[in-house]
């Protein structure tokens, strides 16, 4: 910026010795203030478009940057290709600022050509002033020779006169298409970058409906998976109910009964799946603590003339048993054998019983009284 400034300074200081009529030059090919100011402006013009075009490379270099932090890898060609037109828009713009350079050179040379033209005009004024006091015939052949030079120099500024207003124009065409392809790559970039962010907003959008998609499809087979492996559960607690084995056999202590009394097995033999013992061994009642289908067993031995038992379940009557009459002193036995289905907390209990006697005892021998209960 400083160069350009110290140039510009530079130029006004040369032409402002020759620039007095700023319409109609004094000679031929000469340029004048208007074509000055046109040079300048073109020249103002080149560098106010150079530095947009500086400015809009620099904003398209960061976009891009800014587009290679995100993830748009499949898009790399497309950045690649922008990149290739953006790295020969900054070879152009280099090419121009040369060429700028190489018009500068020629601007200085015409500005000291026509210095020294300036010069020698001014001296020829003088000599032809001094021929025509004179009157010397070899000074007007002389000064003939020095306008013929005069003019020839004339001609040879008017024809670099020329080519710099062309290489001007060029310079100026170059400018424009510099900027048209400066804004036509900046549309195609910038419609780039807005198909590159709707793809990956759409993407972003897919991505979380799968999410989503998939995460109800997980919570569904979470939540089957929950009610099959309760309805598992249930089956297979069915089955282990059937399949675990509950057996027990006890024996009566033995004694005298009174009748409607119960007759309690609180002597365990054997026990299978039974896990409450002591309530056994202590009310000599059996309480079903798993359900299912039970086949049960009683043997009552008795030594008392009209005598029975019952069996029941909770307070039900499942079996009555009559043991001997009311002749004899002989001990007799009476077994009854009952199924039933039973649910957790049901008691099997065995009564004392008799034929006409409302009152009154049954004998109880002990180690010929069993009760049996197994779950089938």
């Amino acid at each position: 910026m400083l160069l350009y400034l110290m140039i510009i300074s530079l130029i006004f200081q040369c032409v402002s010795g020759f620039l007095v009529d700023s319409t109609t030059p004094k000679y031929a090919g000469v340029i004048t203030d208007k074509h000055y100011i046109a040079v300048i402006d073109l020249l103002m013009e080149e560098r106010q478009a150079r530095h947009l075009l500086e400015h809009v490379v620099t904003s398209l270099q960061q976009t891009v940057q800014s587009l290679e932090q995100k993830d748009i890898s499949k898009h790399a060609k497309d950045i690649s290709a922008l990149q290739l037109q953006v790295n020969g828009l900054v070879a152009t713009c280099s090419l121009s600022q040369n060429n700028f350079g190489v018009l500068e050179g020629k601007f200085k040379d015409l500005e000291m050509n026509y210095t020294l033209l300036k010069d020698e005009n001014k001296k020829l004024s003088q000599d032809v002033a001094t021929l025509k006091q004179t009157q010397s015939v070899v000074s007007m052949e002389h000064l003939k020779q020095q306008v013929q030079a005069t003019s020839n120099k004339v001609n040879q500024l008017k024809y670099n006169n020329m080519v710099r207003n062309q290489d001007i124009i060029a310079i100026s065409n170059i400018t424009r298409q510099n900027q048209l392809d400066v804004k036509t790559l900046g549309h195609k970039l910038t419609q780039q970058i807005t198909s590159i962010e709707s793809e990956f907003r759409e993407k972003s959008q897919n991505d979380t409906v799968v999410h989503k998609e998939l995460t109800n499809a997980l919570d569904l087979k979470i939540a089957n998976l929950e009610t099959n492996q309760t309805f598992l559960g249930i089956q297979v607690a069915a089955i282990a109910q059937k399949t675990y084995p509950v057996a027990l056999t006890a024996w009566n202590a033995g004694g005298d009964v009174s009748i409607g009394s119960e007759i309690k097995f609180n002597e365990v033999k054997t026990s299978t799946g039974i896990r409450n013992l002591s309530a056994i061994h202590s009310t000599g009642t059996f309480t079903a603590e798993e359900d299912g289908v039970y086949m049960i067993a009683v043997t009552v031995n008795s030594g008392t003339n009209d005598s029975g038992f019952e069996i029941h379940k909770n307070n039900i009557t499942l079996s009555q048993v009559y043991i001997q009459g009311k002749v004899g002193d002989n001990d007799q036995s009476g077994t009854s054998v009952v199924s039933t289905e039973l649910r957790m907390g049901d008691l099997i209990s065995v009564l004392a019983s008799a034929g006409d006697r409302k009152q009154g005892i049954v004998h109880v021998d002990k180690g010929w009284s069993t009760l049996s209960i197994i779950k089938i």
